[in-house]
């Protein structure tokens, strides 16, 4: 039996980051009667900080920090009253461990080498044999005394170089400004580093000006024609061909040989940004990243939880008459050719129901349309546009692995740098584990807590591998989650096997068997987040698949925003940047007063 559900102006689909925002900003800038439908049977998405009783503590199963330049987020947070604090764990980078060798942060980066020899010291030391010139800074001040440029920082700089001079030199401006921007505001300290900045300069700290300066936007660098190291075509070996066309692993292997390429993939935590993805996100991904590493190195989240962020959005949302309805998965859209309304039909916990609604807001991924959400009435050529245009985003599993100890055994490591966090940190590897963060003391302080395996892309496949249903799930998980966030004994020898042959002559003992364990992964339903593919034009097709059919007035109504079709990937501010633009776009809201830099959107 299909039960109806009240007529809406405009019906969200998903209540994750996007979806709540759409849902507050429509509803009390609006006065839209606004529906808020979530699969699920919570609100928040890919922020999801989970309650882990057993433990005592709160863990973050999805997204748990932004940086200072995130600056929607940074305003948001304050607009909506949370209070936010350093997120220490992603703020000390404590070691490497490459190639079988253990190295901390000052010995694999942009430091000394050996003129003339080809390689670079530290990276004779640390096992990788990379030309000296993918250490060598082609543009900007070198990095303050203790802020340490690694393997991608190194490469940005080098990709750089290649692009035409107004470029380079205009990215060169923009490290020159922020870095003059976080010593006018934090202060540096006896060495030189910008201070950590308090809540209330988080919130502040990307003025209008510095928020454009940031603008070295996806549409400036896909518009630029980059020297590329790929000789096809061209017998000189320096064609100058449009950045879209190319990807990354291409361009490192070609211009500086397979062992940069393998370096850079290894320092970094995550597999995605050595993917054959397209080269426009990922050298901006490299170059704002570069950037923050020099200049805004401390990261933040939200007390309490980062899906408070969402929660607050909907309360307030809420607030102004928007209704949320969870549990209610999307099955297909019709839209009614005569009056140009469309009805949603939905699977929901208690059957079929159906609602009319004037607008749809797809927040939720729009490869979701080709897991089984039909379209039925749209104009056959934009649908087909539609879908051709949905195959350019290529969807990456991630996971996450979470262990207590009795206690915290990497407090004791001994070659900690000197006035380190010994509590808190982060280490890169390029075992199946590749990044680890050390978080500290549970949240009752009776145990310590570690994610012992932050992977995605074909890492995940590793850990995937031990997830059965007949396996036996190690203590820490209740039964009723086992499904969603269980951790078989099998997976967690082996991390604990991994952490011991990360840490085996830094410490003085062996490690404890870990007491307690917890699994997640985002590997459906869009996965953990989403990359654009090379060949496409982002900024173009971005602005395409935010109002595939037309704005809403005017338009069929159906308008999408969130990570999967966002400019740039991987974080809360870039889908909220999505989600800023298609309600501009589709329902001529000007942006929030409280927008940093708004006249920019």
């Amino acid at each position: 039996m299909t039960h109806p559900i009240p007529d809406t102006d405009v019906a969200i689909i998903g209540a994750g980051a996007a979806g709540t925002y759409c849902a507050d900003r429509l509803a009390r800038e609006a006065g839209l009667r606004v529906t808020v439908f979530e699969a699920e049977n919570r609100v928040g998405g890919r922020l999801w900080s989970y309650d882990w009783a057993e433990a005592g503590t709160m863990v973050e199963l999805g997204g748990e920090a932004f940086s200072p330049a995130h600056a929607i987020v940074s305003r948001l947070t304050r607009n909506l009253g949370l209070t936010v604090k350093a997120h220490d764990p992603f703020n000390t980078l404590h070691r490497y461990f490459l190639r079988d060798r253990l190295s901390r942060p000052e010995e694999i980066g942009l430091r000394q080498s050996y003129p003339g020899t080809g390689r670079a010291s530290e990276e004779v030391k640390v096992g990788f044999f990379v030309p000296e010139s993918y250490f060598v800074a082609p543009f900007g001040p070198p990095p303050p005394p203790g802020i340490v440029a690694g393997p991608p920082e190194a490469l940005a700089r080098h990709l750089l170089e290649r692009f035409p001079p107004a470029l380079a030199e205009a990215f060169g401006a923009l490290c020159d400004a922020w870095m003059g921007r976080a010593a006018e505001i934090a202060g540096v300290d006896a060495q030189g580093r910008p201070n950590p900045l308090s809540a209330d300069l988080v919130a502040e700290f990307v003025t209008p000006q510095i928020y454009k300066l940031m603008a070295v936007t996806i549409e400036t660098i896909e518009n630029a024609q980059f020297r590329s190291a790929l000789t096809l075509g061209a017998a000189s070996g320096t064609s100058m061909l449009p950045c879209d066309q190319l990807d990354l692993w291409s361009e490192v292997v070609n211009a500086l040989g397979q062992e940069a390429y393998e370096l850079f993939r290894a320092a970094g935590y995550d597999n995605t940004s050595a993917y054959c993805f397209n080269l426009v996100e990922m050298i901006e991904n490299l170059l704002l990243g570069a950037l923050l590493g020099m200049a805004a190195p401390n990261f933040w989240t939200v007390e309490g939880g980062f899906d408070r962020l969402p929660k607050a959005l909907m309360d307030r949302a809420a607030a102004s008459g928007a209704v949320l309805r969870q549990g209610h998965r999307l099955e297909g859209i019709r839209r009614d050719a005569a009056s140009g309304l469309l009805t949603l039909s939905f699977m929901s916990d208690g059957g079929r129901a159906t609602c009319t609604a004037r607008q749809v807001v797809m927040a939720a991924p729009v490869v979701l349309f080709d897991e089984g959400i039909a379209l039925d009435g749209f104009d056959p050529a934009r649908t087909e546009a539609f879908r051709q245009r949905r195959k350019g985003i290529a969807t990456v599993a991630a996971q996450k692995l979470f262990l207590v100890y009795p206690q915290p055994w990497w407090s004791a490591m001994t070659d900690l740098a000197k006035g380190a966090d010994p509590l808190h940190g982060y280490a890169t590897t390029d075992l199946p584990n590749r990044a680890i963060y050390y978080k500290g003391l549970t949240v009752d302080g009776t145990r310590a807590l570690m994610t012992g395996a932050l992977t995605d892309g074909h890492s995940s496949d590793f850990w995937s591998g031990f997830l059965s249903p007949d396996s036996t799930p190690f203590p820490g998980t209740p039964a009723a989650d086992r499904k969603l966030v269980g951790a078989p004994f099998g997976m967690v020898g082996a991390c604990h096997h991994l952490l011991f042959q990360m840490h085996r002559g830094a410490l003085p003992g062996p490690i404890p068997d870990p007491e307690l364990a917890l699994y997640h992964e985002w590997r459906t339903r869009g996965g953990g987040w989403s990359a654009w593919k090379s060949g496409r034009r982002i900024h173009t097709e971005a602005a395409a698949l935010r109002l595939p059919f037309g704005p809403a007035s005017g338009g069929a109504g159906l308008m999408c925003c969130g990570d999967s079709v966002a400019e740039r990937h991987g974080w809360v501010e870039n889908t909220l940047e999505s989600a800023e633009a298609m309600l501009r776009e589709g329902f001529g809201l000007p942006p929030a007063a409280w927008m940093p830099g708004n006249e920019i959107f």
